[in-house]
């Protein structure tokens, strides 16, 4: 079965979300401290299983110092 176009944008934004993540030398668990958002959000999210919404992108990037736009770029 073809993938969706959510499924593979939430693949997409899992894996720059993760790709950051490790940049900033954090695990998931430091992220979820300096987010706010519960660490099995951030794992979910970035297994490409759920997207964040809107406010948890802002919370993320802020956490993480990034535009939000970078976990849309390529």
């Amino acid at each position: 079965m073809a993938q969706s176009d959510d499924d593979k944008l939430a693949q997409a934004v899992g894996a720059k979300l993760r790709q950051i993540r490790e940049d900033h030398a954090l695990s998931t668990g430091d992220l979820a401290a300096r987010s706010g958002i519960a660490e099995k959000n951030i794992i979910e999210f970035e297994g490409g299983k759920s997207r964040p919404d809107g406010d948890q992108v802002i919370r993320l990037s802020q956490a993480l110092n990034v535009v939000p736009s970078t976990f849309f770029t390529e």
